[in-house]
């Protein structure tokens, strides 16, 4: 019998506003049309069956960042993946994207919670 784990390997290119020190949705919102985020990403799940399982479950995030005011094709230090991530509403879980950058000697962290309604998890 085979100890070998069912994984996967995808990527995915996401793009949207995004803008520093807004504390105002409708005014982050206004600023960020102007400058666009975009995530080249490589999201690694080595263990499929434990990914889907269990919600804590993490797979791995390997990004490379364009965003005008900091460069292009920045590398991302430690990203992370979750599927199916506890919101608090049990009707709502989260897709969660995470990474973090270094620019000009500060650390930033990127988070982006997709929303995914209803869920109905078959394992099995």
């Amino acid at each position: 019998m085979s100890n070998d784990k069912l994984g996967m390997m995808f990527s995915e290119v996401m793009s949207g506003g995004f803008a520093l020190n807004q504390t105002d949705p409708e005014t982050g919102a206004k600023a960020g049309k102007s400058q666009p985020l975009t995530m080249h990403g490589t999201i690694t799940i080595d263990d499929l069956d434990a990914f889907i399982a269990d919600p804590k479950h993490l797979g791995r995030l390997d990004v490379r960042m364009d965003w005008a005011p900091f460069g292009m094709d920045i590398p991302a230090l430690g990203g992370v993946f979750n599927l199916f991530s506890p919101s608090g509403d049990p009707k709502l879980k989260l897709m969660v994207y995470e990474w973090g950058i270094t620019h000009d000697n500060k650390s930033y962290l990127e988070r982006h919670d997709h929303p995914v309604h209803n869920v109905t998890r078959r394992c099995g």
